[in-house]
């Protein structure tokens, strides 16, 4: 998506269309009652977790993301 909005550049319709995606997105994961964890497939790390899967697991943010 970075390389979406550089190239429409960020005062496109199409920008504004993406940032409005990914903030009902991050609404959306943030505001699950389950938790939620994102893992690459490839490497197994942590890439993102949502409240409830800190709340959950007892983890900061940055402390999550640093386990395997």
């Amino acid at each position: 998506m970075i390389a979406l909005l550089r190239a429409a550049g960020d005062a496109s319709p199409v920008a504004a269309a993406v940032r409005d995606a990914n903030a009902r997105l991050a609404l959306l994961f943030e505001g699950l009652p389950e938790a939620v964890l994102v893992i690459d497939r490839v490497t197994s790390a942590i890439l993102d977790a949502n409240e409830t899967a800190l709340r959950r697991y007892g983890y900061g943010r940055e402390e999550l993301l640093k386990l395997r």
